[in-house]
């Protein structure tokens, strides 16, 4: 999508997939690197740019490193593709909807409407659980998850970091109905449904108006869980060397590849449980945020709660 910036003719992405995290963003964004008639940046996933533009960033410098918030180097990523459907994912703008939302309307303009939202959600309790794991794995987060939670810890670390707030990631009521209210084409899956994964693939394609094509094989992306062996997990994650292979690997096999070390890596982590007595207290708080979700979307979240 041609918009304009300072009086300048830049390429934009058709759609984006603004999160939820830890709930099958990574393998939607798989999916589609798949498609011949779709582009997605393969080396930067997750920009954050339109929740970070133009703002002043607290946060640490690893977390900084990632993110892209210079308009040339946004707009670089798809540069010369726009002979295809183009599209970005950031799990931060579900999170920054008012953010994301005010940035995309000062680059699109008028044709902001017009871009596609793609969104696919998960109970907010496991979500949040998830998330938790995901940090421990990653080396990130050291607090027990009962800790990790309260309101005046999660406050001071979601300015080193923002996935610190674990309960606030899954509030989506307000932040999905922001999309829904703003933008003419808006897309809700939710986890659950990566079950049926042919049937998702096919509404997704369906939705973005291009040819369907069958998915060679289910993909189960970056998954959540304590390191067996920190060393080993890190290695898999962090090795320059892979890295460098990784990239000069033609597409396809970059996907196989991808497949393969997140299988490896799933067999590294040991799964941790919620116990019975703070899922039952994470139902009442999520609730009434639930009650209102499924409402606003159409599907029933009973489900999500305990009975």
């Amino acid at each position: 999508m041609i918009g304009k910036w300072n009086k300048r003719r830049i390429e934009l992405p058709d759609f984006i997939i603004p999160g939820a995290a830890k709930s099958g963003t990574t393998t939607l964004y798989r999916i589609l690197q798949q498609h011949p008639e779709v582009f997605v940046p393969s080396y930067h996933k997750e920009t954050y740019f339109f929740s970070f533009f133009n703002r002043e960033l607290t946060y640490e410098k690893e977390f900084q490193s990632h993110l892209i918030v210079n308009p040339i180097e946004y707009c670089d990523l798809f540069k010369g593709q726009s002979n295809k459907l183009m599209g970005e994912a950031s799990i931060g703008y579900l999170y920054d909807f008012e953010d994301c939302i005010q940035n995309m309307q000062k680059f699109y303009g008028e044709k902001t409407k017009e871009v596609k939202i793609i969104i696919i959600l998960r109970n907010p309790i496991d979500r949040a659980f998830s998330h938790y794991n995901f940090l421990i794995r990653n080396g990130f987060e050291t607090l027990p998850f009962k800790e990790a939670i309260q309101k005046d810890i999660s406050e001071k670390r979601k300015k080193i970091r923002p996935g610190f707030d674990y309960l606030d990631y899954g509030k989506y009521y307000k932040q999905v109905k922001a999309f829904i209210d703003y933008f003419d084409h808006v897309k809700v899956f939710l986890f659950e449904d990566l079950k049926d994964f042919d049937r998702l693939s096919s509404e997704m394609f369906q939705f973005l108006e291009v040819d369907e094509i069958k998915i060679a094989q289910p993909i189960k992306a970056n998954p959540s869980g304590v390191p067996r062996s920190k060393f080993l997990v890190k290695l898999l994650r962090k090795n320059k060397f892979l890295a460098f292979v990784y990239r000069n690997f033609p597409l396809k096999m970059q996907d196989r590849l991808l497949n393969f070390r997140d299988r490896l890596l799933a067999k590294m982590l040991k799964r941790n449980q919620m116990d019975e007595e703070m899922r039952k207290h994470l139902s009442t708080y999520f609730e009434q945020d639930i009650r209102q979700l499924q409402k606003l979307i159409k599907r029933d979240l009973s489900h999500w709660l305990m009975k």
